[in-house]
This record gives C-alpha cells, sequence and structure tokens, in this order.
C-alpha cells in the first residue's frame, strides 16, 4: 500500500527544473507503516479497515478488566463490567424518556448500552461527541441478548486521536 501510494507520486511530471543534472544522493530507506498507521490510512479513506480493528490495537491499553463483546455472552446476568468500542450508532428516539441507547463495536462484535438520561446529563459530552467510549455498569444478559446499563462514560478518543470515524446518529 506504502509503495504503491510513493509509485503513483512519480508517475506525476514534476517540471524540467534539474534536467540535466545528476544529484549524488544516498538511497533513502523509508519504514514501512506499522498497524497503527495502516488502520488510521484505512479509517481515513474508506471509513473502515479490513486488516485491524482499532479496539484490538488499544487493547492493551484498556487492561485487563475491559471486556470485549465476546466476553459478555458468556457473563452472568448482573454483573458489573467494563467494556469498550467504537460508537457505531447512537439513538434518542422520542418515545424513550431521554434514554439514550448507544452501539459500540470491538474486534469481536456490538455492545448495546442503555444510558439513562441522569448519565447523558452528566458525560454529555462523551455520549454525544466521543469516538471512542469506555462503559462502566452492569450487564443484563437474557434471552441470549446483551446489554450494558451504563453507570459511567469515559471517552478514549486521546489514545487514538488521529481516527477519522462518524457514527450513525440518531438524536
Amino acid at each position: 500500500r506504502n509503495r504503491a501510494r510513493w509509485e503513483a507520486l512519480a508517475t506525476r511530471r514534476q517540471g524540467d527544473l534539474l534536467a540535466g543534472t545528476t544529484i549524488a544522493e544516498p538511497r533513502i530507506s523509508i519504514k514501512p507503516p506499522g498497524d497503527r498507521d495502516n488502520l488510521l490510512d484505512d479509517y481515513a479513506s474508506l471509513g473502515l479497515s479490513l486488516d485491524h480493528h482499532p479496539l484490538k490495537i488499544l487493547r492493551r491499553q484498556l487492561g485487563r478488566r475491559v471486556r470485549t463483546a465476546a466476553e459478555l455472552r458468556g457473563l452472568a446476568d448482573g454483573m458489573a463490567i467494563e467494556a469498550a468500542g467504537v460508537v457505531t450508532h447512537r439513538q434518542r428516539p422520542g418515545t424513550a424518556s431521554g434514554v439514550v441507547f448507544l452501539s459500540l463495536e470491538d474486534e469481536t462484535g456490538i455492545i448495546n448500552v442503555i444510558v439513562w438520561p441522569k448519565l447523558v446529563k452528566r458525560y454529555r459530552q462523551a455520549v454525544l461527541d466521543g469516538h471512542i467510549l469506555r462503559v462502566v455498569g452492569k450487564l443484563q444478559n437474557a434471552h441470549n441478548t446483551q446489554h450494558l446499563v451504563a453507570r459511567s462514560i469515559h471517552s478514549e478518543d486521546h489514545r487514538l486521536t488521529q481516527l477519522t470515524h462518524h457514527s450513525r446518529d440518531f438524536c
């Protein structure tokens, strides 16, 4: 990908400013981009990546207490947990009395989050503007469906500030 970008730039005509001159320069070796760089480039151009998910790259930084969507399926109803993900959807239906529903995506699936109006006010900035959120709350696990009822919400955007991502918001 990186090599193709450089080769594409080389095909553009740069003008005749240095025509007929020879320049002896050492060959420059450019370090290939890492997983993080490729992820950011993919999100900037496509809005997604087929190689890596942002949470896979951030998982170590978030710590062991932060559960994945896949782990939630096997946990007991009523358990206090922490989860994190990229916000894919925000919804505040007019019939829900101010409750906000968030969909967070991690490398293993979707986490449904319920945010009561009192918490929406308290964590307004993160709820309405955060791209990557860490949610502490209580797990509702019934009928093969998991919901995380939020107790606190924290933006983790500072861990991947260059991430270009837009959620689908119905608020």
